[in-house]
């Protein structure tokens, strides 16, 4: 099982199975790890409430973390006779690896349509958001099935097709933050690489959420403040078509 970051722990139990096992100072998302040697539970009958990110630099702080956490496991998971894990947790922790790759992976895969060199950039626009759109896609049609025969039909449809369109809308979101989310996750992926085999240091930075909350600015000043990289990202992305002759500089 996974942990997911509220639970109750029988800490002799959880101190009995991984003392000594993880490597000091360096695992920064624990939740599937120790799930993962430790094994869980899950209890179907408690709601545990706690606050979303209203700001979306506290968001981005937070999946930054969550993804420098997810690449500080990766010598973990090149040491399977050290850290003997079940497949379906393998897949789990490779599987975030995947998902932190998309977004740079994407954009690097559209430069280089734009140049020339990778296909039809139409094509390769409709793969991406593919990409971006599957997950959220599958969940909004899986939810067209009615659970229940004694639903009001016509209540459900018109929440299901709510949902749908709020998938689709999500994905046109997504592809137009795609540069902000590519340099978040390089950034987060570049500096664990760093920390990991350098340095050696910051491997457990954390801000709790409440001073993430506090440090996130407000106005358009502190926006164009905190993200100017991103549109001078976009101009060196354009020079650089430019520059090798794209025939779509758009």
């Amino acid at each position: 099982g996974s942990f997911s970051g509220k639970g109750l722990f029988n800490v002799p139990a959880v101190h009995a199975v991984l003392a000594g096992r993880l490597p000091e100072g360096q695992v920064l998302s624990h939740d599937l790890i120790e799930g993962s040697l430790a094994r869980c539970a899950a209890v179907s009958d408690v709601t545990v409430v706690e606050d979303s990110p209203f700001h979306a630099d506290v968001a981005a702080a937070r999946l930054h973390r969550w993804t420098r956490g997810d690449w500080q496991l990766l010598p973990l998971l090149l040491q399977p006779r050290r850290y003997p894990l079940r497949g379906i947790n393998r897949w789990k922790l490779v599987d975030n690896l995947r998902r932190s790759l998309v977004a740079p992976m994407s954009l690097a895969l559209l430069a280089l349509a734009l140049a020339g060199v990778a296909g039809s950039p139409g094509a390769v626009l409709a793969l991406v958001m593919s990409a971006l759109l599957a997950g959220p896609l599958m969940g909004a049609v899986a939810g067209l099935a009615p659970s229940r025969d004694d639903l009001a039909r016509r209540h459900f449809f018109h929440q299901a097709g709510a949902d749908l369109l709020r998938a689709l809308a999500g994905g046109v979101w997504l592809l137009q933050q795609l540069l902000q989310q590519a340099s978040l996750a390089a950034d987060a992926i570049v500096r664990t690489g760093w920390r990991l085999a350098v340095s050696r240091r910051h491997l457990l930075q954390w801000t709790p959420f409440a001073a993430t909350v506090g440090q996130a600015r407000q106005g358009a000043a502190g926006l164009l403040g905190q993200h100017h990289r991103t549109p001078l990202a976009a101009i060196a992305l354009l020079a650089g078509l430019l520059a090798v002759g794209t025939p779509t500089p758009w």
